[in-house]
């Protein structure tokens, strides 16, 4: 269950519990990580499951493979205050942290494919202080200023995501990283739960053109081509439309 304190003072504070807590027993970054905040959106794994994955020493792929094994989006954050925003929405956040940085090695930026991560899931905000709680991989918490994070995280290309059910929208939503999420949940073989979260982006932006395609080919996939078709005809109307606004916007002489 998701239980979201808020204590009014000073100012805000929001805690999240239910948080498996992340163990050190495991080497690298990930598996503990992704199954806490797995756990959180309502599904109940243990780490050691997610222990066979090809990816078990790239993070960025371990996290994309183990949400997706679970019918999951990954939605990506890459901006601090957008961590902050998502835990007070009571979203878990799972964080890829250079190790380099927190050892103080002063490296190139280090690829987000490559096993120089340590995975943190943020879990507590306070406003008065401008901080957050993170859970490590080596089984601590630890208190880290929004400033801080954003300063450290963000520099070396830091990334974050936001693990949703399909039909759920992030706090700090971006049309395009939304759709492209979408889209690799549809790749991983979740056509159904794809639908759902098209019809979902299209609630949020009604006539998207790429998000009816994106539609139109997970239904197709699901062998539906009454609705596909539908989908792509709307898709091609809003394009000539779109084209003969732009087209007219160029040719408008002030």
């Amino acid at each position: 269950m998701r239980i979201v304190q808020m204590v009014i003072g000073a100012g805000l504070v929001v805690a999240l519990y239910g948080i498996t807590p992340v163990r050190a027993e495991l080497p690298g970054c990930g598996p503990e990580a992704v199954a806490a905040a797995l756990t959180w959106s309502g599904i109940s794994i243990d780490a050691q499951e997610l222990e066979g994955s090809p990816h078990r020493e790239v993070p960025r792929r371990l996290l994309l493979d183990a949400a997706h094994s679970q019918a999951r989006i990954a939605y990506p954050i890459t901006k601090g205050a957008a961590v902050a925003e998502e835990v007070k929405a009571g979203y878990p956040v799972i964080l890829l942290r250079s190790i380099q940085v927190e050892n103080d090695e002063v490296t190139e930026k280090p690829s987000l494919n490559g096993p120089a991560w340590s995975c943190n899931v943020a879990t507590d905000y306070s406003q008065e202080e401008d901080t957050l709680v993170l859970h490590t991989d080596a089984g601590e918490d630890t208190s880290l200023p929004l400033g801080e994070l954003t300063e450290e995280w963000e520099n070396v290309g830091g990334l974050g995501f936001v693990i949703l059910l399909p039909g759920e929208l992030p706090t700090t939503v971006s049309k395009r990283e939304y759709l492209r999420a979408v889209h690799d949940l549809d790749n991983a073989g979740h056509h159904w739960e794809a639908v759902t979260a098209y019809d979902t982006a299209l609630a949020e932006w009604p006539d998207d053109p790429e998000a009816l395609i994106g539609l139109g080919l997970s239904l197709f996939a699901l062998r539906d081509t009454v609705g596909a078709t539908a989908a792509f005809q709307s898709a091609q109307r809003l394009n000539a439309v779109q084209g003969i606004k732009a087209a007219t916007a160029v040719n408008v002489t002030p």
